[in-house]
């Protein structure tokens, strides 16, 4: 792979990331309006989200292998294809892992607490959203989720609510623990 060949395969890359991440947040945000006012997450919305996300970690990972790659092959020659798909598996198996996991628990969790209490407390679509987001970036999912519930838990003792959704809260958070980078 020469420097020209890299340096197109990383722009058309870059724009393929900032399309789809736009196109994921304005999901994102549609995804609060709709729990919001009807307390539901669509499953249609659920799989684009997950899709988009796995797309968007996808082109992260092969970037990253490239970016990791070219530096070798300018020193040793070209690099196989092959080990280059190998680096973008790797890459995608952890948050993939991670999010499957914390997702399966939680799911559990729910359905143990539906039998026991008698009503929800986590929303399956929470618990839907929360997996694309960690397809995306598990730390910030969760450190997101983890702020999203103690603002809710704040606001339903402030406001005197029992319950509120928590979409456009984790939403916020996400967005927000996202642009952090931003300003430092």
């Amino acid at each position: 792979m020469n420097g020209a060949t890299y340096g197109l395969g990383l722009l058309i890359g870059n724009v393929a990331l900032g399309i789809l991440a736009l196109l994921f947040h304005v999901l994102l945000i549609t995804a609060a309006a709709i729990d919001a006012r009807r307390r539901i997450f669509p499953n249609g919305l659920a799989v684009v989200m997950a899709i988009i996300a796995l797309f968007m970690r996808v082109i992260v990972a092969y970037l990253d292998a490239q970016a990791t790659y070219v530096g070798i092959a300018e020193v040793s020659g070209p690099i196989p294809q092959g080990r280059i798909y190998a680096s973008v598996l790797q890459n995608l198996a952890s948050p993939l892992i991670i999010a499957v996991a914390v997702c399966a628990a939680l799911f559990i969790f729910e359905l143990i607490w539906r039998r026991l209490r008698g009503n929800a407390g986590l929303g399956i679509g929470d618990i839907k959203l929360l997996f694309s987001l960690a397809l995306l970036n598990p730390t910030t999912a969760l450190a997101s989720f983890a702020i999203a519930l103690i603002l809710l838990a704040i606001t339903c003792l402030t406001i005197k609510k029992p319950f509120l959704p928590l979409i456009p809260f984790l939403a916020g958070t996400w967005i927000a623990v996202c642009s952090i980078p931003l300003f430092f």
